[in-house]
């Protein structure tokens, strides 16, 4: 039996994000508690690899509908269990909880402050990022009260490329910077949460648009 000596990482240092971890590679810790208080939870977030945890045309699905939760900023694992357990189809988020990967399946849709915390780590061009205020905090985008550090927004040049060269344009675990992904947070009816990796804008889009997906899990921390 193989052992996974990548279990002793330590998940709050910064030089270890991009390394193999528990199924992926760890993308950096998510901190609700600061804002949800005793009701919130310490992880690491863990990106899976591209080539079995992205799809790169799904739906979001639940067409003229407003699901029963799934409004989570933070919470993905919360958002698709809601999706799942919605009456509603919902592919982005059926193909993520479907997935079993390094022995894992405990994978989920990532929420939007999730995935800003991919963008942050993992921005995979040298393109200026968008600095305009965004109405999911009706704060500057980029704005995140739920990751360790805490992000106050984006300037034009931070967050830079990584310097992690597999996560550049182009390389074999970037995040795709031609089309948007989806998050697992609902916008409305007939919108829902989308981060793009291109400049970092986060926006709504149609439910019957068709974004990429990739998927996370994540390892709470004492």
């Amino acid at each position: 039996m193989r052992t996974k000596i990548t279990q002793f990482l330590n998940p709050t240092d910064p030089n270890n994000i991009g390394q193999p971890y528990e199924g992926g590679y760890l993308a950096g810790v998510i901190d609700s508690t600061q804002t949800e208080g005793s009701g919130g939870e310490r992880y690491a977030l863990i990106v899976a690899p591209k080539a079995s945890g992205e799809h790169t045309s799904l739906e979001w699905g639940g067409h003229d509908y407003t699901v029963s939760g799934a409004d989570s900023t933070w919470n993905g694992k919360q958002n698709t269990i809601d999706l799942m357990n919605d009456s509603q189809s919902h592919p982005a988020a059926s193909f993520c909880d479907g997935l079993t990967i390094g022995g894992y399946s405990d994978w989920y849709l990532p929420a939007p402050d999730e995935l800003e915390l991919l963008y942050r780590n993992f921005k995979p061009t040298t393109q200026d990022n968008y600095t305009g205020v965004r109405n999911l905090h009706n704060q500057t985008n980029g704005y995140n009260p739920n990751s360790d550090p805490t992000e106050d927004g984006y300037t034009i040049s931070d967050p830079s490329q990584t310097g992690l060269s597999d996560w550049q344009d182009g390389g074999s675990e970037f995040l795709d910077d031609n089309t948007s992904h989806w998050s697992s947070m609902e916008y409305s009816s007939t919108y829902a949460w989308a981060q793009n990796f291109s400049y970092g804008y986060q926006n709504d889009s149609s439910k019957y648009s068709t974004r990429r997906v990739r998927a996370v899990r994540r390892l709470l921390l004492l």
